[in-house]
């Protein structure tokens, strides 16, 4: 069974949708307490008119999961308290949606194959070496064995897989080794990219990032967190290489952003106050225009961040090995 939601399957009505998907949003906290939540976004992202959006927010009230305030729209209140409006662009990730989902899922189903494929690599590269059976995978989701390998060629742009020669499909293992390397590449080629890209971005984009920064000191989000890492290594660190086969190398060296998030996920480790202090450090730095102070502040958070991957995978070490799917196997 895919892990994605197919909202055209659901036989509730739209309101009770919307109703759910922002309770859920609110219990999960992906989107922050003290959000103003208002009718024409929220109908914008639920492909809507207003009125099943009015109902949703009138049931979540009735739940005291919202809250009225001195304001239009509604706050985001589950514990009802006398809090501060946070006026956040809302958007289906936000929500807990993905992005790329529909109120009518219309994506390619290799995209659909993709999400559980991540899911399951993600986690056990941090384990040991497998091997993915094309075949297997194919029966598994009843589906051809081509949409099987179009999302096995999205994972190995960003890292997860290798193809052999002719052969089979690949993972892991991630080891201490595999993400100093990415680190080290990351240490060459970012600054480069900063330095060169840095003309392209305007005093008040580095305004929105500093905000980014200091709301997610105070209220961690693993969704701001993404847009945050966004932000500075591919906002900021971003070239257009003449040289095709550095931009691959760097955009494969930065799969070590994911993996840290899937390690920060897996042990549950709350540590984001040293990043984001080093991003603003880089932040700042370029706010008053001094931009050897970012390029070695970028440096330093690269150092730091890898020694903690390093230190992170050390423990997740003794956590137990997930249960494997038929068209995984353990290589070593």
């Amino acid at each position: 069974m895919l892990n994605s939601t197919n909202f055209s399957q659901q036989t509730n009505a739209r309101y009770q949708i919307i109703f759910e998907t922002i309770a859920n949003a609110i219990r999960e906290q992906t989107i922050p307490t003290g959000t103003v939540l208002l009718e024409a976004p929220l109908s914008k992202i639920f492909n809507t008119s207003r009125v099943p959006v009015r109902h949703a927010l009138q049931l979540l009230s009735d739940q005291q999961l919202i809250s009225r305030f001195d304001g239009r729209g509604y706050l985001v209140n589950p514990k009802q308290e006398h809090i501060k409006p946070i006026r956040l662009n809302i958007t289906k990730e936000l929500l807990g949606i993905p992005d790329h989902e529909e109120i009518i899922d219309t994506r390619l189903l290799s995209e659909k194959i993709y999400e559980e494929l991540y899911q399951y690599i993600s986690q056990i590269i941090l384990h040991g070496h497998y091997r993915l059976d094309e075949q297997r995978a194919a029966e598994h989701f009843n589906i051809s064995r081509s949409v099987v390998r179009e999302a096995l060629k999205n994972l190995h742009l960003q890292g997860l897989v290798e193809k052999e020669p002719y052969g089979d499909w690949l993972a892991g293992p991630l080891s201490a080794q595999s993400v100093s390397e990415n680190y080290e590449l990351r240490l060459i080629l970012e600054p480069i990219a900063l330095r060169n890209n840095i003309h392209n971005v305007s005093s008040n984009d580095l305004k929105k990032m500093s905000e980014r920064i200091l709301f997610a000191q105070q209220n961690i989000n693993k969704h701001i967190i993404k847009q945050i890492e966004h932000d500075l290594h591919h906002t900021l660190c971003n070239i257009e290489w003449q040289n095709q086969k550095i931009a691959h190398i760097m955009y494969n060296a930065q799969s070590s952003i994911l993996i840290s998030q899937v390690l920060h996920e897996a042990i549950h480790v709350n540590d984001y106050q040293f990043m984001l202090a080093e991003h603003q450090a880089v932040i700042d730095a370029l706010l008053y225009g001094s931009l050897e102070s970012a390029i070695q502040n970028l440096e330093k958070h690269l150092s730091n961040a890898k020694k903690r991957s390093v230190d992170y995978l050390k423990v997740f070490s003794i956590i137990p090995e997930p249960h494997l799917p038929p068209y995984l196997q353990r290589v070593s």
